[in-house]
């Protein structure tokens, strides 16, 4: 699929970027204009309604799919309504799982990754074909795949020229994205003298190209690729981190299969995704002089420059933030969880959208203590989100469902015996078709996986 969804939690406000990078001469740079004021739409604050109205309540996954407690629940794609699949790491080893006719099969471990082998990521451009990858245990560790055709998995195997590269499934958001005919671009770390280097690997027409090194070049520099997300072939864009500059962002993007690497924002990559057109939006957080007070920001890439920073919401303390696009052009919406300095609006949510015509808007759609972990749009009228709510019970999901363009009262729903959630990740095939997957942990501290379905 052409959208990616990711997520990260940073300190600091959140800072925003759509870019459309269909010119070949595109280049990117922010702008140092202070932040002015978006145009605030109002509020939208309602009490919660019970999830079984349009979701299916959590039910729990035949098996285990939990990423270590510094990474996602598990990955997850729905390139088509009634079928999805999940992948990460469970009970030791590197499984899958796939949902066919609405209905989830067994998670299963691939035969051949030995124990400590895990997947980190995984993308789909259509019913049964799907590409997944991760580690493969070993020493040095190996960069693995695996493919889904027609329904079947096939044996993961290593990916060439990739011995002391990873795809760290430990990590948050190391990354893929595919697109039609099967082209899909991965990212993760190599290790160099005892420092860790982000790159990237196209894989075309069924074969992977070699691994190539982006980002930071000096000597004792770490960095990786954090998000991923493709709108057709040849057109890219990755997201990545370099650790030894401060968590400076950089930027890596395909034009006409030739690569540009930039710097467009202070702060960190928090999550990118690009529409069909080559509009993306890339999600992240700028911080005021403090490194905690900060405003969260919009800036958007329009005729070839960077507009001026756009401002959403009050002065924050800290904040993360999420993007989506849908397949129409420049419909793209970014969920922010901010927290303000005097706390009188901690864990409330914002959303920021970008009209047909560029510009962006924001409004407060819940307050309270809540956070969003997953957001897919299928629209411009149309978005889900799913996170943890306020004052609810351990082991509670929240659900935000936007409907003709207007965010609708939020969603609860819980399971018994669940003492822990983990952050929830949704993938939507179409309109009123999602699923969101989170990894819990029951009283007796034992690992699950649960999910729900839109509809229930």
């Amino acid at each position: 699929m052409w959208r990616s969804l990711q997520y990260l939690f940073v300190a600091g406000a959140a800072f925003v970027l759509s870019a459309s990078v269909l010119g070949s001469n595109a280049s990117f740079g922010a702008s140092s204009t202070a932040p002015r004021d978006a145009r605030h739409t109002g509020t939208l604050l309602s009490p919660p309604r019970l999830v079984s109205q349009t979701w299916g309540g959590l039910r729990e996954l035949r098996g285990q799919i939990n990423q270590p407690s510094t990474g996602p629940s598990a990955q997850l794609a729905c390139p088509a309504s009634g079928f999805c699949v999940a992948a990460g790491y469970g009970a030791g080893r590197a499984v899958v799982a796939t949902q066919t006719a609405g209905t989830w099969g067994p998670v299963t471990p691939p035969a051949g990754p030995p124990r400590g082998s895990g997947f980190s990521a995984v993308s789909c451009w259509a019913r049964g074909e799907c590409v997944a990858v991760g580690t493969w245990a070993s020493n040095p560790p190996v960069a693995m795949w695996t493919r889904e055709t027609g329904g079947r998995w096939s044996a993961p195997r290593r990916m060439p020229g990739t011995y002391g590269y990873v795809f760290d499934y430990s990590r948050p958001g190391t990354s893929i994205g595919c697109v039609e005919g099967g082209y899909c671009l991965a990212g993760g770390a190599a290790g160099v003298h005892g420092h860790a280097r982000a790159y990237l690997q196209v894989l075309s027409d069924g074969r992977w190209g070699a691994p190539f090194a982006v980002g930071p070049t000096r000597p004792n520099s770490d960095s990786w690729i954090t998000t991923i997300s493709c709108s057709r072939p040849g057109l890219c864009v990755a997201g990545g981190i370099d650790r030894s500059a401060n968590e400076n962002p950089f930027v890596a993007f395909e034009v006409n299969r030739r690569w540009n690497i930039d710097r467009p924002m202070p702060g960190g990559v928090s999550s990118l995704s690009c529409d069909a057109f080559g509009t993306c939006v890339i999600s992240g957080w700028k911080p005021g002089p403090s490194q905690l007070n900060g405003h969260v920001s919009v800036v958007t890439w329009r005729g070839g420059h960077w507009s001026a920073p756009l401002a959403i919401g009050p002065l924050a303390y800290y904040a993360s933030s999420i993007a989506s696009c849908a397949p129409e052009r420049e419909a793209c919406t970014v969920v922010v969880t901010e927290s303000t300095t005097d706390n009188s609006g901690v864990g409330s949510l914002y959303a920021a959208t970008l009209d047909d015509h560029g510009a962006w808007s924001w409004r407060l759609i819940l307050a309270g203590s809540n956070t969003v972990t997953g957001l897919d749009c299928t629209s411009r009228q149309v978005c889900d989100a799913v996170g943890t709510p306020s004052a609810a019970p351990q082991g509670t999901l929240l659900f935000l469902m936007r409907r003709n363009g207007r965010w609708l009262s939020p969603l609860h729903d819980g399971r018994t015996g669940i003492e822990s959630l983990g952050p929830a990740q949704i993938a939507c095939s179409a309109q009123d078709y999602c699923t969101a997957v989170a990894t819990g942990t029951t009283s007796r501290s034992i690992p699950v996986t649960l999910y729900a379905d839109l509809p229930g």
